[in-house]
């Protein structure tokens, strides 16, 4: 029995999201143009979708918005994009995305997704408080506005 509860234990470790305060958050990834991009330690707010219906709902909002804006808030998106087929993305999605006038950072590979996803934040908008990359501070909203609200 005490063998099995390390276990689940264990288990539950290897499983958790990094995306917790305390922990470090320089991810490396695509953008929308297959250039490599990093988290730069000047980064102070990521926001981190890992739905297509909440990145559609952060996208249509950044559309709207003043090319700079991202920038002028020091902040990046995230966009877990794992659970499209890639001939989808390559064909369809990524024109579409390359047309916005701000940069994305792209997870396309499920190992990347899985490290940062979980069931608690998966149909959540994260807005990541960083500095130095260290995560000080996570607010799962579930609404734009109150996405917007987290950035200032």
């Amino acid at each position: 029995m005490k063998k099995l509860l390390i276990l689940l234990s264990l288990a539950g470790i290897l499983i958790a999201s990094e995306l917790k305060v305390g922990n470090t958050f320089d991810i490396t990834v695509e953008n929308q143009f297959d250039k490599k991009v990093t988290v730069g330690a000047d980064v102070k707010k990521a926001i981190i979708v890992f739905s297509k219906d909440n990145g559609h709902l952060v996208r249509d909002y950044l559309d709207t918005q003043d090319k700079n804006f991202l920038q002028s808030k020091n902040a990046i998106y995230v966009a877990d994009i794992s659970g499209m087929p890639s001939l989808i993305y390559k064909f369809f999605v990524k024109g579409k995305l390359q047309d916005s006038n701000y940069p994305m950072f792209l997870i396309k590979e499920d190992d990347m997704s899985e490290k940062y996803k979980s069931e608690q934040n998966e149909e959540k908008i994260i807005v990541a408080t960083l500095d130095n990359n260290k995560i000080t501070e996570l607010k799962e909203v579930s609404s734009v506005n109150d996405m917007v609200k987290e950035l200032d």
